[in-house]
């Protein structure tokens, strides 16, 4: 693979694994955790999706069974047009006591253009959401989990100089998602999470471009009704070059509403809307990072328990 085709098949799937990373799913808890000696689970259980992008600590009662359909929207870039989206299916499995594993399958979809030279990528592939919860909010008064989630996807990137084929390239994305979660009850009827959260990308066909993330996300919730929550959140990310945060590329800052609505028992709804109000790129001047990051993220989960 050429220079050239390697860093246009790296741009395009750093935008995917990015969304992907920035929008990680979850299926809803599908039921409160029964009494039990393990102080991980919770006599009250609580949503894992009420607070939009940034996740709760539950995890699946053991034996119990769930499955989702997400849709992920990254907007907007500096110059010309810029759209990625993902979808994601996934089962969660309740494996053991406070253990979760969630496999999924998702496809990622990319198009960016301007002044007449554009492309198109798209990519396949599949992972699984490992979760593992070390306490619990009615022993510890917050929740703490671990979660580790790889994934590999192959796609190809597509180049157009006002509609004509200039050539493709095919490429290979790995990912990691390492993630620690906590969340509690601040209030009666609100609550609040943090998450801090490491990505690891690499992106080719023979040899392998490496980027990495860092994430930091805050949001709380207030519980209108028995089934309906609205919450507000905030994230800080920083890209950077290697698998280990070696080289800054720039970072920005993110904030919006969220919403959480269980339908019935067993069905639930939830959607986010993120902004970058602020953020700087290494290679730029200007307020925001465009250049990492899209201006818009959109987040829309629907949820099933079995």
């Amino acid at each position: 693979m050429s220079r050239a085709s390697l860093a246009a098949a790296f741009l395009a799937a750093s935008s995917i694994s990015a969304l992907a990373a920035d929008i990680p799913g979850r299926v809803v808890k599908p039921s409160p955790a029964q009494a039990t000696a393990s102080s991980c689970l919770e006599k009250t259980g609580l949503p894992t999706d009420i607070f939009g992008f940034t996740g709760g600590t539950d995890v699946s009662d053991l034996g119990s069974l769930s499955g989702s359909a997400e849709y992920n929207g990254g907007f907007k870039t500096r110059f010309g047009s810029a759209t990625n989206t993902l979808a994601k299916f996934q089962l969660s499995y309740g494996l053991l006591n406070c253990l979760e594993v969630g496999p999924y399958l998702q496809g990622t979809f990319g198009r960016s253009s301007a002044q007449g030279f554009s492309t198109d990528s798209n990519a396949y592939g599949g992972g699984v959401e490992i979760k593992y919860k070390l306490l619990g909010r009615d022993v510890h008064g917050v929740g703490l989990t671990l979660v580790f989630e790889p994934n590999v996807n192959r796609g190809s990137i597509e180049s157009k100089l006002f509609g004509f084929k200039l050539g493709s390239t095919d490429f290979t994305s790995a990912n990691t998602s390492s993630r620690i979660l906590l969340d509690a009850q601040l209030a009666p009827r609100l609550f609040g999470a943090l998450n801090l959260e490491h990505t690891a990308n690499w992106t080719g066909d023979n040899s392998y471009v490496r980027s990495s993330g860092l994430n930091i996300r805050a949001a709380l919730a207030y519980q209108l009704t028995e089934t309906f929550y609205l919450g507000v959140e905030g994230s800080h990310q920083r890209a950077y070059t290697g698998n280990f945060l070696n080289k800054d590329l720039g970072h920005a800052f993110f904030t919006g509403p969220a919403f959480f609505w269980q339908i019935s028992p067993s069905v639930s709804l939830t959607g986010a809307y993120n902004v970058q109000v602020t953020g700087r790129a290494k290679t730029e001047l200007f307020n925001l990072d465009l250049t990492n990051f899209n201006q818009h993220l959109a987040k829309l989960k629907l949820a099933v328990s079995f």
